[in-house]
Order: C-alpha cells, then structure tokens, then sequence
C-alpha cells in the first residue's frame, strides 16, 4: 500500500500498510519515498503501518529508516501512525493491525462491545 500512496496518491484518503516490504530493491521505494514527501508541500492523507516487533527482523531497519523519511519530510496535513506489535508474526500482523487501522481512519469504528 506505500507503494499504491505514492504512485498513485489521489486514489484514497487513507492508506494501510501491514507489514510492508519496504527493503526491496536495494532501498528503491524508501528513495522514491523520500522525493514523493520532500516535493509535497500539503497532501491530506493518512497511513497506517503495522509491523511485527522483532528486533532485527526481516524489515525491521527499512521500515525504521521510512518513519525517520516521515519524520523529516511530511508534508502539511500528512498524519501517519506506525505501530508495531508484540508476539506477532507476519501471518497473523493483519487479524491483530486492521481492527486498529479501521479505528484509527474511522474513529468509533470498533466499539466497545462490553455490556
């Protein structure tokens, strides 16, 4: 889905990134991020990224290296969030983040079902 905000921005408002590939092609996407957010002055969007925590994981430092690019070169109105989650994996990272991304994009959208 990062690669979907970047190349093709004006498709949604709000974009989900679950365990992004973000190291491939010796840092191609993380260069293309970084010129698509520093030649922005506004874009109103949001993103949501979830990633299993696992220091020294697989992606770990590309999608470190992408929040510092978000960081340095969000434009006005860009909000993002970067989650990442515990005792996760990369099979079962979307049934733990999309209830969450859903909530963050639309608030209230997972209510509290205790009675």
């Amino acid at each position: 889905m990062i690669y979907a905000l970047l190349e093709t921005s004006d498709l949604f408002g709000a974009y989900m990134a679950v365990s992004p590939s973000l190291n491939w092609g010796n840092g191609a996407l993380l260069k293309r991020a970084e010129e698509f957010f520093r030649g922005r002055p506004s874009l109103y969007k949001f993103l949501f990224i979830a990633n299993e925590s696992n220091p020294g994981g697989r992606n770990e430092k590309a999608i470190r290296n992408f929040i510092q690019i978000l960081e340095v070169h969000s434009p006005k109105g860009f909000e993002w969030e970067c989650k990442w989650y515990a005792r996760a994996d990369h099979m079962n990272l979307p049934i733990k983040s999309i209830p969450d991304g859903l909530d963050m994009i639309f608030p209230g959208f997972i209510q509290n079902r205790q009675n």
